[in-house]
């Protein structure tokens, strides 16, 4: 029985991503990084799958910076590995079509408008893939099917935002930039194979730039999901 001086305490988890169903991959910068020196050899995934991304060479590891993770633009990404170990254990997260999918990347790039840099790939074949381009534009390929879109506004280099590509579950692909929905769509019948981050095929079109969060669902988000999100971007982004 309490007493009168005793008091109950209340105490309030902060949301993170891997509180929304469904979650197939959780990177943060924060969380689960094996180092040597600065240099990352291994990211833990958050989301409860026990996986990794994994630097396929010690050469091609990316730099921890602290609040960040930094890719050269000409060699460094990471594999989807079920093993810490380089080269052990190479998984591919599919994400289906039944219920739609949801890419998300808290990132930046040194030149927006550059050459053709990629934040995921498939590097067996590079049929699927997440890639900006010049043009103000990102490019999605899924199921080996490429789709072009134009964003609505410029993206400022060296600025970090939360890119979003949502394909809803009818068919139709959007883009969110900061939470805001990009004028132009396309319909999609195929889901995205995910195996590499910060390039495709074994490196190709690597990011110029930095990662802080990278976050996959085998769902669309809700509007209440997308909200709880983007307040909780709101420490990383710009």
């Amino acid at each position: 029985m309490l007493g009168s001086s005793n008091s109950i305490a209340s105490f309030h988890k902060q949301f993170q991503p891997n509180d929304i169903s469904d979650c197939e991959l959780y990177l943060n910068f924060a969380d689960g990084i094996v180092l040597d020196g600065n240099l990352v050899d291994s990211w833990a995934d958050q989301s409860g799958n026990v996986l990794f991304a994994v630097a396929p060479a010690n050469a091609k590891r990316p730099v921890h910076n602290g609040t960040h993770i930094t890719f050269d633009g000409s060699n460094d990404y990471l594999d989807i590995q079920t093993s810490i170990i380089q080269g052990v254990g190479a998984h591919q997260i599919s994400l289906e079509t039944s219920n739609g999918w949801t890419f998300l990347g808290i990132y930046t790039s040194t030149d927006w408008n550059g050459s053709q840099q990629a934040i995921s790939g498939d590097p067996d074949n590079s049929h699927n893939f997440v890639r900006h381009n010049t043009g103000e534009s990102l490019t999605v390929k899924a199921g080996n099917v490429t789709k072009g879109f134009v964003l609505d506004a410029a993206l400022t280099d060296n600025q970090y935002y939360l890119i979003e590509v949502s394909r809803e579950a009818a068919g139709s692909t959007r883009i969110y930039v900061d939470g805001t929905a990009q004028e132009q769509t396309h319909t999609s019948n195929y889901g995205l194979e995910v195996e590499e981050i910060g390039g495709k095929g074994g490196g190709a079109n690597p990011l110029a730039g930095s990662i802080k969060h990278i976050i996959l669902y085998n769902k669309i988000l809700d509007d209440t999901e997308r909200a709880l999100l983007l307040e909780w971007a709101q420490q990383y982004i710009g």
